[in-house]
């Protein structure tokens, strides 16, 4: 809303509405009643001038939305929006009768009271600000301290008079400014809204974007690094691990702030925020007022305006930690941002604010130090770290580095002495070492090439056509699907590529049936990795049939390709009802092969999932322990991935040990996952999926441990990370990423953050819909997901019930006849779903439930894992039905007896646990 300007003169004009004993000035943004100035939030203000240029007329929510909260999709949070800020302007014009603004329901509102208008000439306000002023309609906030001139605006810290509550206002006075504000408004909501209140950010709680000077008003949170050091006496006089400390939590907060697609673009001291409480440390970023918003899935849902964020601004950042691409006008990137953390880095190692310049290897004595600087300060920005993760992981394992670094120099110097003692030997002895070379090649020769000589001609010469015929379908058809020279699409898709040339295998190598296996295997292997499992397990159960045929069911190339048909089909495929075929062929392998067999170690990781999917995690968790332990040690030159797989699967099973009373495995779970971090690093590269699953796994070890907000913090933003590389690698729909954000949706049910879980789950639902299938494992614990993450929302808001209870019955009504009652999903099914309907309107429906899984329960024997967590369930249920039914005494035994048991076994964060904990509390204080 801006000021308009006389017809005639072409000057400004400001408007004053009057009504009752209240006056409205939109120049001055000033709000009076009985002649006294009221203090009045920015966008109350905006509403408020809104409804009177239409009084009298009802003004829908939905144009309400698009004016005051400009950019706001209509949803649920924006209706509320605006009834808070409603109930604020009735309170201020003292219209608790609301007479004044009148409710019209499910349509908007409609001031009703008589008003007068003035137009008059508006006065032009000084926008230049000093100490002791007042913010420009905000009577009650006078400014106190200026933290900085920024490229775009002046900050201040402002104090409450009333309250003594500090904030931050950044201010400025033209529109070119201006535009950064509202860049810096809008990358702050992307932040907000998709990381939530872990956001790494402070809170923007208002903004004024009308009339000059135009602001932004932020929370006070800590003091930014440059005086946060000053204060300590000055950088110098900070110890020096724990300015890396300070490093690595900013790479930290980088990359959570990446995660969402958001680059910072002027990161500097000034801009990163640190809080000391106790012996933690937090850091926060503040200042995106010249940030970058890339294309990210994460945007989706948000109604963005991408205009202003599909180039860059003038002013690129803060000359010293501009990254040069960008000074030659390139486009910003994670690279870039990690340029800046170089220079940050460089700062904090030497112990001053300067900037590295030619030579300034010289000021860093530590070479491994030298090196990760270098590495972020490269000019070709390709040839930095790819996240600012990476930078972090580096700096906090130095100790390892350092002892890895020392430990290959005494290697080194051992492998010299022994060299120079060998070539002493051979001067001395030449005819020795001549003749033991040549007793060891007559040994070799007569036990082993002459009598296999005809054998090995054999499977060399067909090994030799295989792999012939495999390269000429990899070159002369998958190739060709993407190059135009033969008609092909130059940007086909890999996936899509391998898919179309599987038609083909017969008619290239049919003759070779040998060949035709081998590549029908790999190609199942490929599809498996391109998030095409039910494909791939056609392609791996043709080849097993084609080898079964050519050399025997029991030979290794036929049980390879058997068993790699199962990893794909346990992605798709029921639990229950793929173990009975999975048996025999386990059982065949036990027989024939030792454990320590890289096919034996295959089926075991089939084996474990699929026992973890029926919900026996100990037995999976003995299953991989027990290989494990069988494992050969990995050798130079061998492929290591189904050793690093069990190991993955092994820090998984530990995360889910908890869940069946054996004792908390995080602590075990988040030290398995960083020793493995670096080996994999190395093997895979950063980027990789294997990689990308540790982090997910270290993530959720660290969130479950929750032994520190910090962990809690840093677990998110490890599933991030790996969100990111996962899109990156697999694209916004993958399986791959799908999982991934399964477990950031566990993440934020654990935190309570009900509605963003909805949110999430959701969306998940469609993608494993599509992915795997209505009747798959993982489609059907996301439609448990999203039942809790709905119940979730009803202990703090009832009217939220029915939305429960209508998921629950078309939930109930595809699980019947779906999944088997007596497997793994069915009853935790029931279970949320009865939960759901137990509010005392389909009290008919739970109780037929909790006699179903009373008859489950009485199938399990007492010893099994499980069998506390589904007695302790019936009972919450059972206190449910008799407190729906007034029956208060015994709905409290019930709540009781069943946090004894569902505590200890799911925690106490758990929907369950806090909805019966939280009537336990309401009947035990009631009369």
């Amino acid at each position: 809303m801006t000021s308009r300007e006389n017809s005639s003169t072409g000057a400004p004009v400001a408007t004053t509405w009057s009504f009752l004993d209240v006056e409205v000035d939109e120049g001055l943004r000033e709000l009076r009643v009985a002649g006294n100035i009221v203090e009045i939030e920015p966008r109350p203000f905006d509403l408020l001038v809104l409804l009177l240029r239409r009084a009298g007329e009802v003004v829908m929510t939905e144009h309400i939305i698009a004016s005051t909260w400009a950019g706001r999709m209509v949803n649920d949070a924006s209706v509320t929006n605006v009834s808070n800020a409603i109930s604020k302007l009735r309170r201020l014009l003292k219209d608790s009768n609301r007479e004044i603004i009148r409710t019209v329901p499910k349509i908007g509102y409609c001031f009703s009271a008589p008003v007068e208008r003035f137009d008059r000439p508006r006065r032009v306000q000084n926008t230049a600000l000093g100490a002791g002023d007042i913010v420009p309609g905000r009577p009650n906030w006078q400014l106190t301290e200026k933290l900085d001139v920024g490229g775009f605006g002046d900050v201040w810290i402002a104090r409450n008079a009333k309250t003594q509550e500090q904030r931050v206002f950044k201010f400025c006075s033209d529109e070119v400014r201006l535009s950064a504000l509202k860049r810096e408004s809008t990358l702050f909501r992307v932040l907000r809204e998709t990381l939530g209140e872990h956001a790494p950010i402070p809170a923007l709680l208002e903004w004024q974007f009308e009339i000059p000077p135009y602001y932004t008003e932020a929370e006070r949170w800590g003091v930014d690094l440059s005086a946060w050091a000053r204060n300590l006496g000055g950088l110098n006089q900070v110890p020096v691990d724990q300015r890396l400390d300070i490093l690595a939590l900013t790479a930290d907060v980088l990359t959570t702030v990446h995660s969402v697609g958001v680059i910072h673009k002027d990161l500097k001291p000034q801009n990163i925020l640190v809080q000391e409480q106790a012996d933690l440390i937090q850091v926060r970023l503040c200042d995106f007022g010249t940030g970058f918003l890339l294309d990210s899935p994460a945007h989706e849902g948000l109604d963005i305006t991408r205009i202003g964020f599909t180039h860059t601004v003038s002013h690129v950042g803060t000359q010293g930690y501009i990254a040069p691409e960008l000074l030659a006008g390139g486009k910003p990137s994670i690279e870039s941002d990690v340029y800046s953390l170089g220079v940050l880095l460089y700062q904090l190692v030497v112990g001053d604010w300067r900037h590295p310049a030619f030579g300034w290897e010289a000021d860093i004595d530590d070479e491994l130090l030298r090196q990760d600087i270098a590495d972020c300060l490269h000019r070709d920005p390709s040839r930095r770290p790819r996240s600012a993760l990476l930078v972090a992981q580096g700096i906090r394992s130095l100790p390892e580095r350092r002892a890895e670094r020392d430990r290959q120099r005494r290697d080194a110097q051992i492998r010299l002495e022994l060299t120079r003692s060998v070539e002493r030997a051979r001067a001395r002895r030449p005819w020795i070492i001549a003749a033991s070379a040549a007793m060891i090649a007559a040994v070799l020769v007569s036990s082993w090439q002459l009598r296999r000589a005809q054998r090995a001609a054999a499977i060399a010469e067909e090994n030799e056509a295989v792999a012939q015929s495999i390269a000429d379908f990899l070159t002369q058809d998958i190739v060709r699907q993407a190059s135009p020279d033969y008609g092909g699409k130059i940007d086909m898709p890999l996936k899509a590529a391998v898919l179309s040339s599987i038609p083909k295998i017969n008619e290239r190598v049919g003759k070779n049936v040998s060949a035709v296996a081998a590549l029908s295997q790999s190609l199942a292997e490929a599809l498996g990795t391109l998030s095409a499992p039910a494909d791939a397990a056609k392609l791996a159960h043709e080849a097993a049939d084609l080898y079964s045929r050519l050399y025997g069911p029991d030979d290794r190339r036929t049980l390879s390709a058997a068993v790699d048909e199962f990893s794909y089909r346990v992605l798709t495929e029921a639990a229950e009802a793929l173990a009975p075929d999975f048996g025999p062929l386990n059982q065949k392998l036990t027989r024939l092969l030792p454990m320590s067999d890289p096919i034996r170690l295959k089926a075991v990781l089939v084996d474990s999932r699929l026992t973890m999917s029926q919900g026996r995690i100990e037995e999976a968790f003995g299953i991989l322990e027990k290989a494990i332990a069988a494992a050969p040690e990995a050798s130079i030159g061998q492929d290591t991935r189904t050793l690093d797989r069990l190991h993955l699967s092994y820090v998984k099973s530990l995360l889910y040990m908890k869940s069946l009373e054996t004792g908390a495995r995080y602590g075990e779970a988040r030290d398995e996952a960083i020793r493995l971090m670096p080996g994999f690093e190395k093997t895979y590269g950063p980027m990789s999926r294997m990689v990308l699953d540790l982090h997910t796994h270290l993530g959720r070890a660290l969130t479950a441990e929750r032994s520190s907000e910090h962990d809690f913090i840093r677990g998110e933003q490890e599933i991030r990370i790996a969100l990111v590389g996962l899109t990156q690698l697999y694209g916004a729909h993958s399986s791959e990423r799908s999982m991934a954000l399964a477990d950031l949706g566990d993440l934020f049910m654990a935190a309570g953050r009900y509605a963003e879980a909805e949110k999430l789950e959701r969306e998940l639902l469609e993608d494993f819909l599509a992915q795997y299938g209505a009747e798959s494992f993982w489609t059907w614990r996301t439609r448990f997901a999203l039942l809790a993450s709905i119940l979730g929302q009803t202990i703090r808001d009832p009217s939220q019930m029915p939305r429960a209870e209508e998921l629950a019955l078309s939930t109930l009504a595809m699980l019947k006849g779906k999944q088997p009652q007596d497997g793994y999903v069915y009853p935790r099914v029931v279970i949320m779903c009865a939960a759901a309907l137990a509010s005392g309107r389909r009290l008919d429906i739970v109780e037929g439930l909790i006699t179903e899984l009373g008859a489950y329960l009485a199938k399990m024997s007492p010893d099994e894992g499980e069998h506390k967590l589904i007695e302790g369930e019936i009972l919450y249920l059972q206190g449910r039905l008799s407190q729906a039914r007034g029956q208060e005494g015994p709905a409290a035994d019930f709540y009781a007896r069943a946090l004894a048991l569902l505590i200890p076994v799911i925690g106490p964060d758990m929907v369950q646990t806090i909805d019966a904990k939280r009537r336990l509390d309401s009947l035990s204080r009631s009369p």
